[in-house]
């Protein structure tokens, strides 16, 4: 399990500029070198799904136990 961190820069160009992807591509990528992206609020984007993923692991494992007990307990 996972949660996405970065994008290429291509694939957000081309979704906001509603381009063709190899023209986008040839813009932002002329020496082959790909660019990733991160949101600025990297940090709570971090915390709040390693919340997320722990609550689901704990519910999966522990059914007997509500959010509330789970809350008590971190």
């Amino acid at each position: 399990m996972g949660i996405p961190t970065v994008v290429d820069a291509v694939t957000l160009a081309t979704d906001l500029l509603d381009g063709k992807t190899q023209d986008i591509k040839d813009k932002i990528e002329p020496h082959g070198a790909a660019m990733m992206v991160t949101p600025r609020e990297i940090d709570l984007i971090i915390s709040r799904g390693a919340r997320l993923l722990g609550m689901g692991i704990n519910v999966a494992l522990n059914p007997s136990l509500s959010i509330e007990d789970f809350d008590e307990l971190t």
